[in-house]
């Protein structure tokens, strides 16, 4: 499916450094529009469906995008008047003529120099910012995330980021670029530890990234059983954004002890 975006997205004259915007919800959508944009050559612009419209409309001026990948429910929704709108859920028809094979890239003069993503800052200081990341940055990322967590391998990745913030791409560093499973929690993190530990335990996650803030409360939360739940699937455990207090980390050691890596990232 990611094959044929990439040809569709090649075929409406996308080039290597065009920005493609893609606004959808955490889903399957969500993936195949990000590859197919990558694979076209191009560099993906989060355009997160919650975000106010005034902020989606400066990234999209901003950007010069002139095309969106989007959802079907979400198009009413979204300040796309100024852009070519393409609906990744209702899109099986329009893909069937493009080829399901991976485009040549370097055929279309594509570097890993060239651009990969484009994601803004929250503007908290001003307008927001647009801070251009190239593939081979990413693939630098990549490569530090294997020789530092020594990640196997074909895991179980829990994704809780929004794919508008950096920690996405660590997130698919871990699981779909290293042979693996990326788990996507519907709504981001669980509102409760309980229905959080259910999640790990049915979708037998062994990795996953969060904010410092939430594994906080998930150690305040932590019972005995569900630090059995953590530690009968878990392996690798990261979280970062701000100081880690020393009493959460070592309730985690009390209850879970060294079965489980964890990361002060």
């Amino acid at each position: 499916a990611a094959n044929r975006v990439a040809h569709y997205l090649l075929a409406q004259g996308v080039t290597p450094e065009t920005k493609v915007g893609i606004s959808v919800e955490r889903s399957l959508e969500m993936i195949v529009g990000i590859f197919g944009i990558l694979k076209a050559g191009a560099a993906y612009v989060p355009l997160d469906p919650n975000y106010p419209p005034v902020r989606l409309l400066h990234v999209i001026a901003d950007t010069g995008m002139t095309i969106v990948l989007t959802q079907s429910h979400l198009v009413e929704r979204l300040p796309l008047e100024s852009v070519r709108v393409f609906v990744l859920d209702q899109s099986e028809g329009a893909l069937q003529p493009f080829a399901s094979t991976s485009p040549d890239l370097r055929a279309h003069g594509w570097t890993s120099s060239n651009l990969c993503y484009v994601i803004y800052t929250s503007g908290s200081t001003g307008i927001p910012k647009g801070v251009m990341v190239e593939h081979r940055q990413v693939q630098s990322h990549y490569a530090a995330v294997q020789s530092r967590y020594r990640h196997k391998p074909r895991q179980r990745v829990l994704s809780v980021c929004s794919f508008g913030f950096d920690v996405f791409i660590e997130e698919l560093c871990l699981s779909l670029l290293n042979g693996g499973t990326l788990v996507m929690s519907p709504e981001g993190l669980a509102v409760n530890a309980q229905a959080f530990w259910t999640l790990v335990a049915q979708k037998r996650v062994t990795a996953m990234s969060m904010p410092t803030s939430y594994f906080h409360y998930l150690c305040a939360e932590l019972s005995a059983d569900e630090a059995e739940v953590a530690k009968r699937t878990l392996q690798l455990v990261i979280m970062g954004g701000e100081a880690l207090l020393g009493e959460h980390a070592a309730r985690w050691q009390r209850l879970i002890g060294a079965d489980v890596a964890l990361w002060n990232g």
